[in-house]
């Protein structure tokens, strides 16, 4: 019988664009053993199970993908599609070798600390152990669908299931369907329910702001991007980048949290609407009642147009619970008849809660978090040492790219790893605690007037405390770029011992990873 392969000192949990990026970042800096642990049968992340009908990314194209790993890659479409998107991972990860590194079919249970090893011990539902030196966590805020918010679905005779779980062979043609949710999935695939159901219920708890999408083939829309996309590959696409990063960070952020421009925004989404819906009520029922940005701002070129439909109908009030062939409102209406539940209620973000970590002393992440999040950077927390977290709580923003988050958190994983490397005797490493309340400071600040607060959504956690970075995103990207990992990590040798570690040199972001321009003040009279 074989010996089982060699630990890596690198395990990756998540074989999606964050594992994939940061595997390709580590190969790149000679950082060979690497092992990336994926619990789908594929690479692709939420990008594989999320194939609803009309599921698309709400990004541009040239912002969301990394064109600069794929050389002569150019978008269809303004708005990738999700077969695009998967297909592009899967090519990026042929074009840098990173394939053969990753094993699919590998759920992990557990991860816990071993202190005398200086290493994790990890865990698969498959029976796999691996005791790598570094363990990242790289699965995602948006890959745990939440369930546990309808009641009684259990005891639904009909179909029914999640849209990160479509039922491809279940048929719903000439059925009574219905929807639970209204937010970034539902707006994409009632529009492709509506084409095929006999009728068609969409329960709605809160309104959605919703712009037009203007997507068009790229080729025949913007024939200047494409062809120098073609022409300058690269350099190109990283100004593209940079370009959408800008106007997320600048004027996005402002229309948000600036009360006048604010307002006017609403003005001009609330317009829209009442043009484009031809019912007053039905109108007045998708108005959004909270200020713009305080949950997902949407985009859809046929959301609010699918309420013309006469088989569509909105019922404006949130599920009560669910029974064998019925739904009921909160409001005590009942829906009988149901053929059909599609539940689009989003996701359980926040933090990792589907793998037992346990840290020092067996402490586990979510015994460390009772007393609140602690975080330095939203990437590392005191107690679990050589322990990164891509996308984690307090590191990525509400009006950002969270592309663009992937890629400057892999290359500061890996800036630290190299700096590690390079430092005598420094074997283990976590944030210290000034570190963790210098961040825990940085975050309350920045959120103390951001409209995100302002109502519930998945930006914050139940009792309303933010669960994200909420100022701008430049500014997130500066506190990595001018960190000094001397005085903001505790690093030990493998026997346990103090070390002092050399001042690293500062983080270098690239031209797409770092925003460039400057905030300008934004005049609510342009709108």
């Amino acid at each position: 019988m074989a010996p089982p392969p060699p630990s890596p000192s690198v395990l990756i949990v998540g074989a999606g664009m964050s594992g994939l990026r940061l595997a390709i970042k580590l190969r790149d800096r000679g950082h060979d053993a690497v092992t990336v642990l994926e619990q789908a049968a594929g690479l692709g992340g939420t990008w594989r199970a999320n194939a609803y009908p009309g599921c698309c990314c709400d990004v541009p194209s040239y912002a969301y993908l990394p064109l600069e790993l794929l050389p002569g890659f150019v978008p269809e479409r303004k708005f990738s599609t999700q077969a695009e998107i998967l297909d592009f991972l899967e090519r990026v990860a042929d074009h840098h070798k990173v394939r053969d590194c990753i094993q699919f079919n590998a759920r992990v249970t557990d991860a816990a600390w071993d202190g005398k090893q200086s290493c994790w011990v990890v865990r698969t539902e498959q029976g796999q152990k691996l005791t790598p030196r570094y363990l990242v966590f790289a699965n995602g805020p948006l890959s745990r669908p939440k369930l546990a918010s309808v009641p009684g679905l259990d005891s639904f005779e009909g179909a029914s299931w999640h849209t990160a779980h479509w039922e491809r062979a279940t048929p719903v043609q000439g059925k009574r369907v219905a929807v639970i949710g209204t937010g970034a999935s539902a707006i994409q695939v009632i529009p492709e329910l509506a084409k095929e159901a006999k009728e068609l219920i969409v329960f709605q708890r809160s309104a959605a702001y919703c712009f037009p999408r203007d997507d068009v083939n790229l080729a025949e829309g913007e024939p200047e991007n494409v062809r120098r996309l073609r022409e300058e590959g690269k350099q190109f696409a990283e100004k593209l980048r940079a370009f959408y990063s800008d106007y997320y960070d600048d004027t996005v952020f402002q229309i948000y949290n600036e009360p006048d421009v604010n307002e006017k925004a609403q003005q001009i989404h609330n317009q829209l609407l009442r043009k484009i819906v031809r019912d007053p009520l039905t109108a007045q029922q998708l108005t959004p009642n909270y200020p713009q940005g305080c949950k997902r701002v949407l985009v859809s070129d046929n959301y609010f147009q699918t309420f013309n439909q006469p088989n569509v109908s909105l019922v404006a009030s949130a599920v009560d619970r669910v029974g064998q062939h019925r739904v009921t409102t909160v409001d005590g209406r009942d829906f009988d008849d149901i053929d059909v539940i599609v539940v689009a209620t989003g996701f359980s973000t926040g933090p990792i809660e589907d793998v037992n970590i346990k840290g020092r002393g067996g402490v586990t992440l979510a015994e460390s978090y009772k007393g609140g999040i602690h975080t330095m950077f939203g990437l590392m927390s005191s107690g679990f040492p050589n322990l990164f977290m891509m996308l984690g709580p307090h590191s990525w923003t509400p009006q950002g790219n969270t592309a663009e988050a992937i890629a400057v958190q892999s290359s500061w994983i890996v800036h630290v790893m190299d700096h590690i490397e390079r430092s005598t005797g420094a074997a283990v490493i976590e944030p210290n605690h000034a570190a963790e309340d210098y961040w825990a400071m940085r975050c309350a600040s920045v959120a103390t007037s951001a409209v995100w607060l302002k109502c519930a959504s998945w930006y914050t956690d139940s009792s309303g405390k933010p669960l994200m970075w909420m100022g701008e995103w430049y500014a997130y990207a500066n506190e990595l770029w001018q960190g000094d990992l001397a005085r903001l990590l505790c690093a030990n040798d493998m026997h346990g011992a103090k070390v002092q570690l050399s001042r690293a040199e500062p983080l270098h972001l690239s031209l797409s990873e770092l925003p460039l321009r400057k905030r300008v003040p934004l005049d609510a009279s342009r709108l």
